[in-house]
Formats: C-alpha cells, structure tokens, sequence
C-alpha cells in the first residue's frame, strides 16, 4: 500500500506542478473575469448596431481598454486587448481564451476588424516604436501572425499623428508626412490597405485645408477628425469629402475626454456615439451634411501629384536677331538633333532614378528591420548559440552593479521579457532561454537563441 501511495503521491504533485505550468503569465484570465467586461460584453451580444464598441478595465490596479469587433455578415465578435496580444475571446465563450501568445504588446492603439470571420489589427504602438504592421490572429499555438504586405506601405517611425480608421475590408490612414514643405502646406498622405488583397495604394495627398490633425474616430463610413485649429471635420469615406465645422469641436472634445475611467463603455454607430459610466450617459451624434453645404472639399488635393515635380528642363531655342533675312533651312537642321539629345537625356535620368528607387528601397527595407531591434537585443543576438552564466548575462545586461539579489532577480526578468517579447515579434522565438544547469541542479543556465 505504501509502495502504490509514493508513486501516487508524486503523480499528483506532478500534476499540480503541470497544472501551475498551464497557466503562465501569458494566459491573463482576469479579463474574462473582470464584471465590467462581463457586463460589457453581454451589451455588445445584445445590440448589432454598434460599428464599434470598446469598455475600460481595471487589472491589477492597471487601466486596460478592451475592444470588440465584429464581422458585419457573419455577426461574429472578437473580444481583445488592446496592446495585449496574450487574451482574444469570442462572444459566445468569453471565458475561453484563444490565444497562447507570449506577446504582451506590439499592437497598443491599433485598429481592429473582423475580416471573413478573422480578426485582424493594424499598427500601433509597439516596443519603442509606431508601426503600420498587419497582423492577423490564428488562435491556438498560431497566436497572431504577422502578414506580408504589398504596395507603398507607411513607414515606421518613432512617435507622429498619422491616424487610422478600419471600414469593411479596408483601413484608411492619413499618414503623417516625414519631410515638411514636400507638398506645400499639406502635411498627410491619405493611403488604404485592402485586406483582401493585402495590397496598399497610394489615393493622394491630402488637402491642406484638413490642417494639423489632432485624432478623432471612426463611424462607420464617417471619419472625425479634429484639428489644432479648432476645427471638427467630417469625411465621407465613400466619396472621400471633408465637411468643416468651425464651431463644434467642443461638443466633440467634450465627448473624447468624458469619464475616462474604469467601467466606461463606449458604443459607436454610423450617425452617433455614446458612453455609459455608472449609470451616466454621454452622447455625440454626427452633424448633418450633405448637398449644399458650405464649408467642404475633396480630402485629396487633385493639383498635387503623388510626387513632387522635378524640375523642368529647358532649352534655350531664342533664334537669334542678327541677319533679320535668316532663313528656315538652319533651324530645319538641328531641330531633330535637339530632340534626340532631349529624349536621350530623359531617359537616361529615368533610368538613374528608377536606380536610386531601387537602392532607396533596399537601403529602407534594410533600416526598417534594422530600426526594430534595440542595442541591447543586438547586443544579445551576438552571443547566439551560447550557454551563458547568471553572471555573465547580468554582466551583459549591465545590471551586474546591483547589490540587492531581490532587485537584481527583478531587473534580469525585466530585462529578458522585454528582449523576447522584441526578439518573438521579429524570429517567432525566445532569445534567451532559461535552462537548468547539467553540472550544477541547482543552478541556471541561459541559453542564447542562434537564428541561423
């Protein structure tokens, strides 16, 4: 009997120590468990109306926002953090979560659809960084996946205004332009990604008139915006139309900043918006436009071109006042030379610039990939392959100073979850590994990934 309760025993502490292995950090239950959410989804179950719909949580004594999409045939709704990629549940199990991702950020503040029953998210803040990436969840070890895109893509960068808005199967952005004055006073690229295709195109560039935007949000197939000009705008997604109202953007700020606190619901629809808090109710609805209004204009400026003018070459062909009898036989001689040389010449800087096209984007695409790894990650990769002592990554992390083994522990931990969760979104792996040492059970080892 004995014998049979010592093997017994230690199957159940296995089991236990499994059962605490399932669920690691990167399965965050306190938002299926969360009673705003609960309430906020049943909400979004209810009513089909909404185009958008989005709650605040308390986690932790963290704010989160929690977003739901929908898919406008099927009816199907994903829940999601965003910035979180570690929790997606659909609207019949909300307790259920999908997703087995390790990735805590990457997309905060993106823009979210439901695509031919899939959820897709596009851009935000992710590491240091702003990005116009598309992902799209998979579930299952799968998680979310990074997709390729083709097309004049908007770049990268540090911290701008570009601004996002999903409809259908498309997202519209108004990128930010990178060098000021390129296009006169306009400062946005309007530019939209067909998700079914995966493709970006390039609609033009925007009307200066739009101004400095300073966000808004989307309904539908409406777009509000407003400006550090006081203005609220209103565009037409359909025929791409900005309709200017001078005198309402206090309603519309009034709006966006009202109650940002836990427990806010916010429910979008194509012609109104509302918030629910603590059984309070703020509610925007869209000014009326249409034929006849006074104040609108095409969002693309139809005088601009994609790119700028390049400057036009002349030729001097002044004929000249002396002998006033000259006849017409000289010029008959060397007019077809001179067009000859013209075309030569023209394509001759057709090909130089197609060239420097090209290297621009190699050099890009090169910096793009370069730009997403920080110094300390690239630090790391350079160790790939290797088996390294605790010492000798806090000596590489630059926290072998700290004396206190409690805030050395933290910071070590700190510093790998912020190296994978960089390294993962670019090569699917952990760059550093914790392992148990061969010679020494009771040490630790760390094992650097070798992408190679």
């Amino acid at each position: 009997m004995i014998a049979f309760a010592r093997p017994l025993a230690f199957s159940l502490f296995l089991a236990s120590v499994f059962a605490v292995a399932q669920q690691p950090w990167h399965h965050p239950n306190e938002f299926s468990l969360n009673e705003d959410f609960i309430q906020f989804a049943q909400a979004c179950t209810r009513d089909s109306s909404w185009v958008e719909a989005r709650v605040l949580l308390d986690i932790n004594g963290a704010s989160k926002e929690v977003i739901a999409a929908r898919d406008a045939d099927s009816g199907k709704i994903y829940f999601h953090s965003n910035g979180d990629m570690r929790w997606v549940v659909e609207g019949g199990m909300l307790d259920s979560n999908l997703s087995v991702s390790l990735v805590e950020g990457y997309n905060g503040g993106s823009e979210s659809l439901v695509w031919q029953d899939q959820l897709h998210s596009l851009g935000g803040y992710g590491l240091w960084r702003k990005h116009f990436d598309l992902l799209r969840f998979e579930g299952g070890k799968q998680a979310w996946q990074l997709l390729g895109v083709v097309g004049d893509k908007p770049q990268d960068r540090d911290v701008d205004r570009s601004i996002a808005h999903a409809r259908g199967g498309s997202y519209f952005v108004l990128e930010e332009m990178m060098e000021q004055g390129v296009y006169g006073n306009s400062e946005y690229i309007l530019r939209e990604l067909d998700v079914a295709s995966r493709e970006w195109s390039v609609k033009g560039i925007v009307d200066p008139r739009l101004g400095s935007l300073n966000g808004g949000f989307g309904m539908g197939d409406h777009w509000v915006l407003r400006n550090y000009a006081g203005e609220l705008i209103v565009v037409t997604l359909d025929d791409m139309v900005a309709y200017v109202f001078p005198n309402r953007l206090k309603e519309l700020n009034s709006f966006l900043s009202w109650n940002p606190k836990p427990g806010r619901r916010t429910f979008v629809q194509p012609d109104s918006a509302w918030h629910v808090y603590n059984g309070l109710r703020k509610s925007f609805v869209l000014p009326q436009i249409g034929p006849g209004f006074g104040s609108q204009f095409n969002v693309v400026d139809a005088s601009q071109p994609i790119r700028p003018k390049a400057a036009n070459s002349s030729f001097d062909a002044r004929e000249s006042n002396q002998g006033g009898g000259q006849s017409m036989q000289p010029r008959a001689t060397w007019l077809p030379w001179s067009l000859v040389a013209v075309l030569s010449l023209f394509l001759l800087r057709l090909l130089t610039k197609r060239r420097q096209k090209d290297d621009e984007v190699s050099q890009s695409q090169d910096e793009s990939v370069a730009s997403r790894i920080s110094p300390m990650t690239e630090k790391l990769m350079k160790e790939g392959g290797k088996q390294l002592e605790t010492e000798e990554l806090d000596e590489l992390l630059g926290i072998s100073h700290l004396s206190s083994p409690e805030t050395l522990r933290s910071q070590r931990a700190r510093s790998i979850n912020r190296i994978n969760t960089e390294y993962r979104i670019l090569h699917g792996a952990d760059l550093i590994v914790r392992r148990q040492s061969q010679e020494d059970r009771r040490r630790s080892v760390y094992v650097i990934h070798s992408f190679e």
